[in-house]
């Protein structure tokens, strides 16, 4: 009987679980509506950089690597330290972009070239606005 209460248990965390997850999932669709605060320095186009580089393609890729942009060097210590745009690094570069170059590198024995700036100094401060545009971002691959 202990072991059918355990198991019951254990099926109701892995159900509750997989909920919190769905309920935290980005909108697509909305997230394309926030993106158009990002469309004034970046393009979807691939190879089209603007005042910031192609976000075609991001979620996934090397920091610092779109062909054709010059980044800051701390965006390019930060790929060369092994920054990879995850959804759970986007989400955690979007509400104070220089603060988490600075954290990656620190956390990864870069400290020394944590200095400079980025070139972005747009903040998008509000999480379920940064979850949506992670999951429109995700529809705009290569």
């Amino acid at each position: 009987m202990k072991r059918f209460v355990g198991l019951a248990l254990v099926s109701s965390v892995v159900l509750v679980g997989s909920t919190a997850v769905a309920l935290a999932a980005g909108d697509a669709v909305k997230g394309g509506k926030v993106f158009n605060k990002c469309k004034a320095c970046h393009s979807l186009e691939a190879g089209k950089n603007k005042v910031g580089p192609s976000l075609r393609g991001i979620v996934g890729r090397q920091a610092g690597t779109v062909e054709g942009y010059k980044y800051s060097k701390i965006n390019q210590a930060a790929g060369n330290a092994g920054l990879v745009w995850t959804e759970e690094a986007i989400l955690d570069y979007l509400p104070d972009p220089n603060a988490f170059l600075k954290k990656h590198l620190t956390d990864n024995g870069k400290g020394d070239q944590a200095k400079g700036r980025t070139k972005m100094t747009f903040k998008l401060k509000k999480e379920q606005d940064r979850v949506d545009v992670i999951e429109f971002l995700k529809t705009q691959t290569n």
